[in-house]
C-alpha cells in the first residue's frame, strides 16, 4: 500500500548577501539544480540589514515579494 503525502522539503537558511549567494550558484551547476527545481528551499538572511530573502526560479525575492 502507498501512502500519499505532502512532499517535505528541506530548508536552508544561509547568513549572507543574496548576490554572493547567488555567484556561488552559478559557478556551481549541481548545487543550483537542488534549489531551481525546489527540492532544497533557500533564504538568505543578509547579514547588513536584516532581510529575508527567498530564492525562486533563479532569482531572490525580498520578504515583501513572497509573502
Amino acid at each position: 500500500m502507498i501512502t500519499v503525502h505532502e512532499p517535505v522539503r528541506l530548508t536552508c537558511i544561509i547568513y549572507q548577501k543574496p548576490v554572493i549567494i547567488k555567484a556561488v550558484l552559478n559557478q556551481n551547476s549541481a548545487l543550483s539544480k537542488w534549489f531551481d527545481g525546489e527540492w532544497v528551499l533557500l533564504f538568505a538572511f543578509h547579514p547588513e540589514n536584516r532581510e529575508i530573502w527567498k530564492y525562486k526560479n533563479g532569482t531572490f525575492l525580498n520578504e515583501s515579494e513572497f509573502l
